[in-house]
């Protein structure tokens, strides 16, 4: 299965901010996966927008998730990131549908069963 760039990176950045259980500052996204800040913010305030993501100002601010990894489906992120080409450009059909089914929490759960 071939998953666009952008998808991976969002999906990347939640699971950076879940696995913290908190509210994480850019630069502590960005330090975590090994880009720069300026790269989260790409992908991160989409996800705000699109109520994924919520964010604290001021300090001790940054993002959080905005409900449970349960909750938070993939295929959501995908139509967040790739808006009306995700599809088109960034994943099959067949790949899109049984997206709808995996949740943030089923990665991290998947995460954890992977041999070290």
């Amino acid at each position: 299965m071939l998953i666009s760039g952008k998808i991976k990176m969002s999906v990347d950045i939640l699971l950076v901010i879940a696995k913290s259980k908190g509210v994480m500052t850019t630069k502590a996204i960005a330090s975590e996966i090994g880009v720069t800040k300026t790269y989260v913010d790409r992908f991160a305030t989409p996800m705000r927008t699109a109520g994924i993501l919520k964010s604290k100002l001021g300090p001790g601010g940054g993002f959080y998730l905005s409900s449970l990894t349960s909750s938070t489906k993939i295929s959501n992120v995908v139509d967040c990131v790739m808006g009306n080409e995700s599809v088109r450009d960034g994943i099959d059909l067949y790949c899109y549908e049984q997206l709808t089914s995996v949740t943030l929490q089923d990665i991290i759960d998947m995460d954890k069963k992977k041999p070290m």
